[in-house]
């Protein structure tokens, strides 16, 4: 059996890796076929992630490098997978490929790659129009690649341009319902959620995040950077700022995001008895925040490792916005503050949440940046109401991410197996 992996990202990379380590524990025959639809970005950025995927034996990496002058619909033939696999049917970026896919009749599966969250529908989705007109050349080049897939299909010009009228109106109303036959969910949240953007209930399949299995894993290694932390703490309250990319989503404005993790170093620096250390998002420059803290005079360390589960697990309070390692946190039980601020600058109304950890009553809330030292005290040293938010972290992890039992990718690569053998249909809920 082999299955197309479209990966667009190190999250798709992880998940694909994965799903294939289990196939080969159960020693299963299936090779995965992982499609990189940005090699130059993984070698460049993403070495440890493109390491694991050629080093798998039932992983083969390609990419349109190894296609010349193919189109989808052709590299698909020649390929000739029994599933075709995604994290998202909706990007334009992907949405060539998932055309050629069904125009194969392939079984078609999505996998939710991390958190998902709600985009309220307010006037700020015009900024999707606007930021249209400043990426032009990029949209141009994406659409370009669908036009050229709906042509290999078959499809006339008139069927080719309301595809495309159709899809950048559903990019606009953000009712981002799933396309593929299955999509497999991290937990009872995001279904509703799916459901409520357009997914039929039958399409999908709660199973858990398959990266997220290494949470009840043992045979976690430390990196050197963590082990040194663990000696500091004897000394030190640990303070973990886990960056996002939600400037560049345009979920916040830059300056937002700049000010926020100013006033985040600032606040630690003013407790002597803090150690604050700063991890970057994989798809940023760990330098930028490290000329940061240089610039603020401050003693706050920027982590370069990949090791995140470990460095949670090693400090006393996590701070994070809009971001799934809020989720990863109240998973590990660490205390949580989520920096909430959407102003002028994203799509959200003020305080309106795309996870609600703050509503939900599991995390400190800031909405002013102001009120960040204050919250940071309380949370380190008020045990009562850290206890009690603590409390309803259980169940509210439960409803995001399943059981978290380690067993995500076996339910995910089972779903594979089935739906590669023909057993796509059906009302499967949970796996």
């Amino acid at each position: 059996m082999k299955a197309f992996f479209l990966i667009d990202t190190p999250l798709a990379g992880e998940i694909a890796y994965s799903v294939a380590d289990q196939l080969s524990q159960e020693s299963k025959r299936c090779q995965i076929i992982a499609f990189l639809m940005k090699p130059d970005d993984f070698h460049e950025k993403f070495q440890p992630t493109l390491d694991k995927l050629t080093q798998a034996s039932n992983i083969t990496v390609a990419s349109e490098k190894d296609y010349p002058k193919c189109g989808r619909v052709k590299i698909l033939r020649t390929i000739s997978p029994d599933i075709y696999i995604t994290i998202d049917d909706t990007d334009p970026l992907e949405a060539d490929f998932l055309i050629a896919a069904k125009h194969l009749n392939l079984p078609t599966l999505r996998i939710q790659p991390g958190i998902t969250g709600e985009f309220p529908f307010t006037w700020r989705n015009l900024k999707v129009v606007a930021n249209l007109f400043t990426r032009f050349s990029r949209i141009l080049d994406e659409y370009s690649r669908i036009w050229e897939t709906l042509g290999e299909t078959g499809r006339n010009f008139w069927q080719r341009g309301y595809f495309i009228f159709s899809h950048l109106a559903m990019r606009f109303r953000r009712k981002y319902g799933s396309q593929c036959d299955k999509v497999a969910v991290s937990g009872d949240f995001t279904r509703e959620l799916f459901i409520k953007q357009g997914t039929p209930p039958d399409k999908i399949v709660v199973t858990g995040l398959p990266r997220l299995d290494s949470l009840v894993s043992e045979n976690s290694t430390k990196d050197e950077f963590t082990l040194q932390l663990e000696l500091l703490k004897r000394d030190k309250k640990i303070v973990l700022y886990l960056r996002s990319l939600a400037a560049e989503h345009k979920m916040i404005s830059y300056k937002s995001q700049l000010d926020t993790t100013c006033q985040v170093i600032n606040s630690c620096q003013e407790l002597p008895e803090v150690l604050l250390v700063i991890k970057p998002h994989p798809g940023e420059d760990p330098e930028f925040y490290s000329s940061i803290v240089s610039n603020l005079k401050s003693d706050a360390l920027v982590y370069k490792g990949v090791n995140l589960h470990d460095l949670i697990r090693t400090s006393d309070l996590v701070i994070t916005g809009i971001s799934g390692t809020g989720l990863e946190t109240l998973a590990l039980h660490r205390p949580l503050i989520n920096i909430n601020l959407h102003t002028r600058g994203g799509y959200f109304p003020y305080k309106s949440e795309y996870i609600p950890y703050i509503s939900s009553g599991v995390a400190f809330g800031v909405h002013h940046l102001e009120e960040l030292s204050g919250v940071i005290k309380t949370a380190l040293y008020n045990n009562e109401e850290r206890e009690r938010l603590m409390a309803r972290s259980s169940d509210f992890v439960y409803q995001h991410l399943h059981k978290l039992d380690g067993k995500a990718s076996e339910r995910v690569a089972d779903l594979i197996l089935q739906m590669a053998n023909g057993g796509s249909e059906g009302t499967i809920h949970h796996v």
